[in-house]
């Protein structure tokens, strides 16, 4: 729930992703939110954004349905991947004492293969995000 608030931390983050795929990044990210939990994020204005920016290849996946099909798969990602050019990868950390989210950034080739293997399997539960969010 601190993920994709408005506050200037979150502002920036946006406008630092958007920057870097105007550059040429190409950037695949999948959201991981149970159906229930959905409709509170569809007038979320930071997921609108990467739902309808067409340079990004933003998909929604329901939790609970690969919870239930393929549990293997979210003890991999934890809270959430995010692939820049198939050569970094960001996974969400669970929030620390204080409730403060953070971030792992990787370029550990191996790591980020079985990232790629990850995101492709779960990218089989999903639908582009523009689909649900609207």
């Amino acid at each position: 729930d601190k993920e994709w608030i408005d506050n200037a931390l979150e502002r920036q983050y946006l406008e630092d992703i958007f920057n870097a795929v105007q550059r040429g990044v190409k950037l695949k990210r999948i959201t991981l939110v149970s159906r229930r939990d959905l409709k509170k994020y569809k007038k979320n204005k930071f997921l609108i954004a990467f739902a309808t920016n067409r340079k990004i290849d933003t998909r929604w996946a329901d939790r609970d349905l690969v919870e239930q099909r393929a549990p293997e798969l979210l003890d991999a990602v934890g809270l959430g991947i995010a692939l820049y050019n198939d050569e970094l990868l960001n996974r969400n950390l669970p929030p620390t004492s204080d409730g403060s989210l953070r971030d792992q950034y990787i370029r550990n080739k191996k790591e980020i293969a079985r990232a790629r293997k990850i995101f492709a399997a779960i990218k089989k539960f999903s639908v582009p995000l523009r689909t649900v969010i609207k």
